[in-house]
C-alpha cells in the first residue's frame, strides 16, 4: 500500500518539472518573437530613411 501512494506522488513531481520546462520553453519562445518583431520594425524603419535618401536623387 505504501508504494501506491508515492507513485502518483512520483507523477506529480514528474508532471510539474515538465510544466515548468514548458513554461521556461514559451517564454523564450515569446522573448525571441518578441525581439524579431523589434528587428522588423528597426529595418523597415531603415528602408523608409534609406527610400527618401535615394528619392533626392534626379535619376536621368
Amino acid at each position: 500500500m505504501l508504494g501506491e501512494s508515492k507513485a502518483p506522488e512520483a507523477m506529480t513531481v514528474e508532471i510539474s518539472g515538465g510544466m515548468r520546462e514548458m513554461a521556461a520553453g514559451a517564454e523564450q519562445i515569446s522573448t525571441a518573437v518578441m525581439r524579431v518583431n523589434d528587428i522588423s520594425a528597426e529595418n523597415k524603419r531603415q528602408i523608409e530613411t534609406l527610400m527618401r535618401e535615394v528619392a533626392r536623387f534626379r535619376i536621368e
